[in-house]
Order: C-alpha cells, then sequence, then structure tokens
C-alpha cells in the first residue's frame, strides 16, 4: 500500500465527515461514511507523530507525487521486487522527512 505523508497541521478534508476506527492504542484511520474506504491514518496523539498518512489513491493528482521510501521491506512478498534508488526501511519506523535528506520536504 502507499500513503503520502502531510504535516497534520496543514491537513484540511475539503468535504465530507470521515468516521474514525483505532488500529491499535496509538493509531486511528478514517473511513469514508458512505463506502468504507480507508482515507488516512494519523497518531491518535499528535505530539507523538505529526503527520498524518494519506492513503495515495484518494488523492486527486496521485500521480504527481512520487515515492521518497520503502517501508517494511524486509516484510514484502519474496516475489516483490523493488528496483529503484529509495531509501529502504525494514521496519516501520519510519524516520521523519525533515531527518531523511528528501530534496522535496518543506515546512
Amino acid at each position: 500500500m502507499a500513503w503520502v505523508d502531510t504535516p497534520r497541521a496543514s491537513f484540511r478534508l475539503l468535504r465530507g465527515t470521515p468516521r474514525f476506527a483505532a488500529t491499535s492504542g496509538e493509531f486511528r484511520r478514517a473511513f469514508r461514511t458512505d463506502c468504507g474506504t480507508p482515507m488516512w491514518t494519523e497518531r491518535i496523539d499528535p505530539a507523538r507523530w505529526d503527520m498524518v498518512a494519506v492513503r495515495h489513491g484518494t488523492i486527486d493528482r496521485a500521480a504527481a507525487i512520487e515515492p521518497a521510501i520503502h517501508l517494511c521491506h524486509a516484510d514484502r512478498l519474496a516475489w516483490f521486487r523493488i528496483d529503484d534508488a529509495l531509501p529502504r526501511v525494514e521496519d516501520d519506523a519510519l524516520p521523519h522527512p525533515a531527518g531523511r535528506g528528501d530534496p522535496r520536504w518543506r515546512e
């Protein structure tokens, strides 16, 4: 699955009201109420992570947003080959974009 991290402070939902479900003690996921489509994931405590992880497929201009990193690389299916030079993180310990040298990151 692909998602786009964006600063929580500047994230805005333009229309509708999502339903939230806790996926763990630390995270909750936003769903569309009419069809159940998952839209984004966020920390329940925003002080612990200041980003919102938006599902890439829910963005209007998704093709304009290219990937920057591969997470959970160790858990990928054996047949899934990644042939780009993007950084790989073996687990889900996502480094904050400001600290990983991504040239596209702007505060």
